[in-house]
């Protein structure tokens, strides 16, 4: 008998994460700093666990923000399966 195997959706915005002036990505605490006092200010948590792909859980509003600030980054609109994907348990 095989056994299920059990997926979760996560978010992931690693794809999306901007480089910086040296190319390289871009720091959580200088993304931080960039979005504070706007409104698609967030908690260093929340963009540490969707830059990893490990967000498993966030409010609409937290993804409406997510969502905005990737098409931001890119340039080009970004959708809900654009930054979800499914990671096994």
């Amino acid at each position: 008998m095989s056994a299920a195997v059990m997926a979760k959706r996560v978010i992931d915005i690693s794809g999306f994460w901007p480089a910086g002036e040296d190319g390289e990505p871009q720091s959580i605490n200088s993304v931080v700093t960039d979005l504070m006092k706007t409104p698609l200010q967030m908690t260093r948590y929340t963009l540490e666990k969707a830059k990893s792909g490990d967000l498993t859980g966030a409010d609409v509003d937290t993804i409406d923000k997510l969502l905005e600030l990737c098409s931001r980054w890119t340039g080009k609109k970004v959708t809900y399966d654009d930054i979800t994907t499914e990671k096994e348990d």
